[in-house]
């Protein structure tokens, strides 16, 4: 320890300096280094209430042999549950719970990589008051958020607000109800940089509530994805990955495939998964699904009520004419069997569009499914970030307090949130790390890991599974669900206590019930029923007729199209060394962002891979913000993409000035999409690192392939087909005699996600279950047959 000097930073005393002992690569020694330094504090023990492992525990704890827990975790607005491999106390792996509907036994890259978040040197060690400069305890914090509540609540909690993250937890939401009905005059705003408002409210539109559409991947035969990357950045992405790998696994040569068309801006993982894809610009979605429309109208007779006359004569510019007959004519032919998604970063008007296309189809109740939304971002229980800062620039806030999220950072750059936050007096963030907001604030809070807390969360189809902490907080953090009861005055504020109390409600006050859902890591029978709805063709007509077309992208008004990076999110992994080493899917860029453009729009404009481009809406006073160019085929021509969450102030080491900071050009009315975009190139260059280029593949294939029917008449052809590579063999050729391990990667099934146990692995049971499945559903059909 004579090495470890003790150094204070703006926002946190560390016990080690950072930046002398990781180097930007040396991330597997980081993790390492974490979980040591912990244990020397202490930290490191069973928390006192009661967990159960996973699978049967040992009488006595035996060194090296792992126990694993059934936990669940919050990911991407769903609730994910996991099974956590631990080594005396420590969690080591995570792994998908396969009783879970969110995960069917699968992870990404970002949950397994949660295991650095929770063993991040960096992340906040104790309470911080007064912009950081001056460490604080939970004591002090409690006493002056006492004193501050007293007198919120002579004026029945007139200027308290709070600012939370969509949340799917029963407990924090009835917390919140707690905290209304003590000062009813305060008032809850939720906000996401990842915003899914837009879906919500297309499907309030269509069904008159907000509903979540999910497919059945086992029965689906087309699917038609319109700017929708559903396998790696839309709610419940792991578990619709599982699901279309395993549709498309061919299992004999009787087999059919599910078809996936697509058709987006940005060339994504789910676009390289596609048997067709269409490069089309973000604004011109909306053209290409009427004029859909118009074709199954005009030539299938497909009934739209008051919507058919809307749509009709719809025309879509620079779309190949097969891209609107051919789909309509697959779509048609598999009715009820062809699902319609639209991404997140839609209009509502769009969302509501298809659901009627969907409605129409005879898809609902077939193979897309209905069920009420979990998530409290929807319209009616939420004010938006606009009516916060508004109210905070007015004066009318004196005590915020932001449970989680990283606004200061990455709200959109026409609210100027942390001018208005300086307005505020009271002010607390509770987060991971002292990071944008926590510097802006008058009290920065450590908030303790989803490893490191009692919660329950609900999956997307209303699962309700309990999240079981696997190790005691390594640095005093809390949750949101005890800082809620801290302020709602529940005498235990615990999370424990909180939770039972939740459970007891929802589910029983039995303790074998509780000890259930604790060893499983789902409460059986839990989830919500699937609703029955038609659209509504009338209230979509009016959406659609209110919806403004805008023009198609030009060189000289570029359209810039916001995109989630699957790694960063909304930048809360930004100091995970683990995820900023990962390749994107895409570009096999590491280590940073950039300014996505097609090879023709680069060319157009003068730019090269590397040049230093200032991106701007054009007005004299807009905002600009600089980025580097890289150039990706597949991308729509006039049109620019950028990834979020890249560009941190503060955050950790690795987070500070890696990437770029795209939240400034982002608009609260349209989070997605900016037209009329200038570009600018400067005089600098800048250095991408790509870990592979594929380009060039010296005369080898890059995958043997065949079609179905050359399949069907020779299962075994790739064995036979063979190429002679250009150069010599570059080692001493071995004679390998009897049967030897090998392996082999379907690539119908791989979606190349990143995350090795994703959707590739799975037990042969698995697979024999799901063939059942889809045999029973399939001939389940031929009675609906005569319906559609």
């Amino acid at each position: 320890m004579s090495d470890h000097k003790k150094t204070s930073g703006k926002g946190n005393d560390a016990l080690i300096d950072p930046a002398k002992l990781l180097g930007r690569r040396d991330f597997v020694a980081f993790a390492g280094l974490s979980a040591a330094i912990a244990s020397l504090e202490g930290c490191i023990r069973r928390p006192e209430e009661k967990i159960l492992p996973y699978t049967h525990a040992p009488e006595y704890m035996i060194p090296g042999v792992p126990l694993h827990y059934a936990s669940v975790l919050a990911h991407r607005g769903d609730a994910v549950g996991v099974l956590v491999k631990s080594h005396e106390g420590r969690p080591t792996k995570i792994e998908g719970n396969p009783e879970h509907h969110s995960s069917l036994g699968s992870t990404d890259a970002v949950l397994q990589a949660e295991l650095l978040n929770l063993y991040d040197a960096e992340r906040s060690r104790s309470v911080i008051k007064s912009d950081g400069q001056a460490k604080s305890s939970w004591q002090s914090f409690s006493d002056a958020l006492n004193a501050e509540l007293k007198t919120r609540a002579e004026e029945q909690g007139q200027g308290l607000r709070f600012l939370s993250l969509p949340s799917v937890s029963p407990t924090e939401q009835r917390l919140r109800e707690a905290v209304l009905a003590r000062f009813p005059k305060a008032a809850f705003h939720v906000y996401s940089a990842i915003d899914r408002s837009a879906t919500h409210k297309g499907s309030s539109i269509a069904f008159g509530k907000p509903l979540h559409a999910q497919v059945d991947f086992a029965i689906a035969r087309t699917i038609l994805a319109l700017d929708s990357n559903f396998l790696s950045t839309e709610v419940g992405s792991i578990r619709a990955a599982r699901e279309f790998a395993r549709a498309r696994r061919v299992y004999s040569e009787h087999d059919g495939m599910l078809r996936l068309y697509v058709v987006e801006s940005a060339h994504s993982l789910t676009g390289a998964n596609a048997d067709h894809r269409l490069a089309l610009a973000s604004s011109q979605i909306a053209n290409y699904l009427k004029a859909l429309c118009a074709e199954l109208s005009t030539s299938y007779g497909l009934d739209f009520g008051p919507l058919t006359a809307s749509v009709a004569g719809a025309k879509a510019s620079d779309v190949p004419e097969k891209w609107i007959k051919a789909v309509a004519k697959e779509l048609y032919n598999h009715r009820g069997l062809a699902p319609v998604l639209v991404g997140q970063g839609q209009p509502a008007a769009v969302h509501a569009l298809a659901h009627a296309l969907n409605s129409a189809l005879g898809n609902v109740g077939m193979s897309l499914s209905l069920c009420p939304v979990v998530e409290d971002i929807v319209e009616e229980k939420q004010n938006d970030l606009a009516t916060l800062v508004a109210d905070m620039q007015s004066g009318q806030v004196s005590t915020l307090i932001v449970l989680g999220g990283n606004p200061v950072y990455n709200a959109p750059g026409d609210l100027a949130f942390a001018d208005a936050l300086s307005k505020v007096k009271f002010s607390a963030h509770l987060s991971t790390h002292f990071d944008e907001s926590s510097e802006k604030c008058t009290w920065h809070l450590p908030l303790a890991h989803g490893l490191e807390s009692w919660g329950d969360l609900r999956g997307l189809d209303g699962t309700l599974a309990i999240q079981q902490p696997l190790i005691a907080p390594l640095f005093g953090g809390r949750s949101v669900i005890e800082l809620l009861a801290m302020v709602a005055g529940e005498k235990d504020y615990r999370g424990y206590g909180q939770v039972r109390q939740s459970f007891a409600t929802l589910v029983g006050s039995s303790e074998s019930n509780w000890r259930k859902a604790l060893h499983q890591g789902v409460v059986e029978e839990s989830a919500f029923e699937k609703v029955s709805a038609t659209a509504d063709f009338a209230a979509v007509n009016e959406a659609l007729a209110a919806h403004k077309n805008t023009a198609a992208p030009k060189a000289d008004a570029l359209e810039l199209a916001f995109g989630v990076d699957p790694r960063m999110e909304d930048g809360r992994n930004a100091n995970n060394a683990w995820l900023l080493e990962l390749p994107d899917s895409m570009t096999s860029i590491c280590w940073d962002n950039a300014a996505l453009f097609a090879p023709k729009t680069a060319k157009a404009l003068g730019l090269v891979r590397g040049d230093m481009v200032q991106l701007s809406g054009g007005a004299k006073h807009d905002t600009s913000v600089s980025f580097p160019v890289f150039l990706l085929p597949g991308m729509a021509e006039n049109t620019a993409f950028v990834a979020t969450g890249w560009g941190r102030a503060k955050g950790g080491k690795h987070a500070k000035g890696a990437g770029f900071n795209a939240s400034a050009l982002r608009q609260s009315t349209a989070m997605y999409l900016r037209s009329g975009m200038q570009v600018s190139r400067t005089a600098k260059h800048y250095t991408l690192v790509q870990v592979q280029e594929h380009a060039e593949m010296e005369g080898r294939p890059l995958a043997l392939s065949g079609t179905l029917d050359e399949y069907r008449a020779q299962p075994d052809f790739a064995q036979y087909e063979s190429v002679e590579p250009p150069v010599g063999p570059l080692w001493k050729e071995q004679v390998y005699d009897g049967h030897k391990w090998g392996m082999s990667i379907d690539l119908n099934a791989c979606t190349g996600c990143n995350a090795y146990d994703c959707v590739s692995v799975g037990k042969q049971h698995c697979d024999r279950r799901q063939r059942a499945s889809a045999k029973r559903s399939r001939d389940a059909l031929d009675s609906h047959r005569s319906l559609l």
